[in-house]
């Protein structure tokens, strides 16, 4: 029997005695445990098993596991927020780069009176207009304020952008721990989501993109602070230097504006879809298209700010031309006002109409 017990293995079996039992077990045994059943039956004895072999975990298999309780759905949102959001702070320190920049040169010639009676030559589009030693001072100092101001709201989105990031890495962490913890606290979520979504609106998209035009603005045009350091220090020698000075800031507008519209259409879309989920009801083009309708609008009342700033100064400047981009702004001007006054009206009247009520 001992050379029996060992002559057992895992791949192939092979006993002494009757040959017709040995072709029976090399031909079905698949295992050891197997083997250990064939011989208990056919010799009616018992045979010790073998402890299993202790698995080793390795990191990758608790990863697999782990990551199987993650929503594809919330991680790819997840992956949106990070690259959108952190694209619009990045545009945002651009507009600030830009502007500190005009600012310094600026400042080598603030302190100077009637520096434009320099006789420098300067291009054609900033002739033509004589500055003042107060109006310059006050342009640079309302200049000088605006870039503080937006430094500070830049500090608040940071601060937004950061809580974000956290209640996000608190949601997959849960999510992978616990597979129920998406359905469950759904409701939560949803809140929090529109909680930063209304906080994002009022400290970081419509302060940051209403500022970033009105630095634009102040340094545009004939009236505008280039033109002032052109006739005070004498680069500008000709329209070259000039438009390579003025279309930078230019430039960093259109990427800060494309990427606050992005990232509030986004977050638009985003949260009305979470929201508007009905349980027990999937209703999934329906809530999409409309998604995309409210996103749209949404973003046209947060840039509305920015397009009054961008319509009603920068475009009635002296020596700015009217391009694509103003009618692009006069389209989605209208709308956004409309919604603004809806919003404006619907907040003034419901606390009235909740006062005069009869079910009190």
């Amino acid at each position: 029997m001992e050379k029996n017990r060992k002559k057992i293995k895992i791949k192939k079996v092979k006993f002494q005695g009757n040959s017709r039992f040995n072709r029976a077990v090399n031909m079905s045994v698949r295992s050891y445990n197997e083997a250990l059943r064939l011989v208990r039956y056919h010799y009616n004895y018992t045979v010790p098993d073998v402890p299993a072999k202790s698995k080793i975990v390795t990191a990758r298999d608790w990863l697999r596991k782990k990551m199987k309780n993650l929503n594809k759905g919330v991680f790819i949102e997840f992956l949106l927020f990070v690259m959108l959001q952190g694209f619009d702070l990045f545009t945002n320190a651009w507009v600030a780069n830009e502007a500190e920049e005009i600012m310094a040169n600026l400042e080598k010639f603030e302190n100077i009176k009637n520096a434009t009676q320099n006789n420098h030559t300067v291009p054609l589009l900033c002739s033509g207009y004589i500055w003042t030693h107060e109006k310059a001072q006050a342009d640079i100092n309302s200049y000088k304020n605006l870039i503080l101001a937006f430094f500070f709201f830049m500090a608040l989105a940071a601060m937004v952008y950061t809580s974000n990031f956290i209640l996000w890495i608190f949601i997959l962490h849960r999510s992978i721990s616990n597979a129920k913890f998406l359905k469950d606290s759904m409701a939560n979520l949803v809140r929090g989501k529109i909680f930063f979504l209304i906080a994002a609106t009022i400290f970081e998209d419509i302060p940051l993109s209403t500022l970033a035009a009105m630095v634009f603005s102040f340094q545009q045009g004939r009236t505008g602070l280039v033109c002032w350091f052109c006739k005070s220090s004498g680069v500008c020698t000709s329209q070259k230097i000039l438009n390579e000075m003025l279309s930078r800031s230019y430039k960093a507008l259109l990427i800060n504006i494309a990427a606050i519209s992005l990232t509030t259409l986004w977050k638009g879309v985003s949260s009305f879809f979470r929201w508007s989920r009905i349980k027990d009801f999937d209703f999934f083009f329906i809530r999409a298209c409309t998604s995309v309708f409210v996103g749209g609008l949404y973003l046209c009342v947060v840039l509305t700010p920015a397009m009054t700033v961008l319509k009603y100064d920068y475009y009635e400047r002296p020596g700015v031309q009217a391009d694509l981009f103003k009618d692009i702004i006069d389209r989605l001007y209208i709308i956004g006002i409309i919604f603004w006054v809806v919003f404006v009206f619907i907040t003034c009247c419901c606390p009235l109409l909740k006062l005069i009520r009869l079910a009190q």
